[in-house]
Protein backbone atom coordinates (compact mmCIF):
# COMPACT_ATOMS: atom_id res chain seq x y z
CA UNK A 1 0.00 0.00 0.00
CA UNK A 2 1.33 3.41 -0.94
CA UNK A 3 0.38 6.69 0.63
CA UNK A 4 -0.13 9.45 -1.90
CA UNK A 5 0.03 13.15 -1.24
CA UNK A 6 -3.32 14.94 -1.22
CA UNK A 7 -3.79 17.67 -3.78
CA UNK A 8 -4.63 20.98 -2.14
CA UNK A 9 -6.01 22.27 -5.43
CA UNK A 10 -8.52 19.41 -5.67
CA UNK A 11 -9.65 20.01 -2.09
CA UNK A 12 -10.06 23.71 -2.82
CA UNK A 13 -12.34 22.98 -5.78
CA UNK A 14 -14.37 20.53 -3.71
CA UNK A 15 -14.65 23.04 -0.88
CA UNK A 16 -15.89 25.79 -3.18
CA UNK A 17 -18.29 23.48 -5.00
CA UNK A 18 -19.91 21.98 -1.90
CA UNK A 19 -20.19 25.32 -0.12
CA UNK A 20 -21.72 27.14 -3.10
CA UNK A 21 -24.25 24.38 -3.83
CA UNK A 22 -25.19 24.22 -0.15
CA UNK A 23 -25.60 27.99 0.17
CA UNK A 24 -27.68 28.24 -3.02
CA UNK A 25 -29.89 25.35 -1.91
CA UNK A 26 -30.30 26.87 1.55
CA UNK A 27 -31.22 30.26 0.10
CA UNK A 28 -33.71 28.62 -2.26
CA UNK A 29 -35.35 26.67 0.56
CA UNK A 30 -35.46 29.54 3.06
CA UNK A 31 -36.62 32.16 0.55
CA UNK A 32 -39.55 29.99 -0.50
CA UNK A 33 -42.98 30.77 0.80
CA UNK A 34 -43.31 27.29 2.30
CA UNK A 35 -42.69 26.52 5.94
CA UNK A 36 -40.27 23.78 6.89
CA UNK A 37 -43.05 21.46 8.03
CA UNK A 38 -42.86 18.85 5.30
CA UNK A 39 -40.42 15.96 5.69
CA UNK A 40 -39.09 16.48 2.16
CA UNK A 41 -38.43 20.18 2.71
CA UNK A 42 -36.76 19.41 6.03
CA UNK A 43 -34.63 16.74 4.34
CA UNK A 44 -33.54 19.22 1.68
CA UNK A 45 -32.79 21.78 4.41
CA UNK A 46 -30.69 19.25 6.34
CA UNK A 47 -28.87 18.20 3.15
CA UNK A 48 -28.03 21.84 2.34
CA UNK A 49 -26.58 22.29 5.84
CA UNK A 50 -24.62 19.04 5.35
CA UNK A 51 -23.15 20.31 2.07
CA UNK A 52 -22.06 23.57 3.68
CA UNK A 53 -20.40 21.69 6.55
CA UNK A 54 -18.70 19.32 4.10
CA UNK A 55 -17.32 22.31 2.19
CA UNK A 56 -15.97 23.80 5.42
CA UNK A 57 -14.44 20.44 6.32
CA UNK A 58 -12.60 20.27 2.98
CA UNK A 59 -11.35 23.82 3.55
CA UNK A 60 -9.93 22.72 6.92
CA UNK A 61 -8.25 19.77 5.18
CA UNK A 62 -6.49 22.20 2.85
CA UNK A 63 -4.85 23.86 5.85
CA UNK A 64 -3.73 20.43 7.11
CA UNK A 65 -2.13 19.59 3.75
CA UNK A 66 0.22 22.56 3.93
Amino acid sequence: MTISKKSAEELLYKSIFYTLIGVFALIYIVSGKQKIDNIFIFSAFAFAIFLILKGIWHFIEIKECK
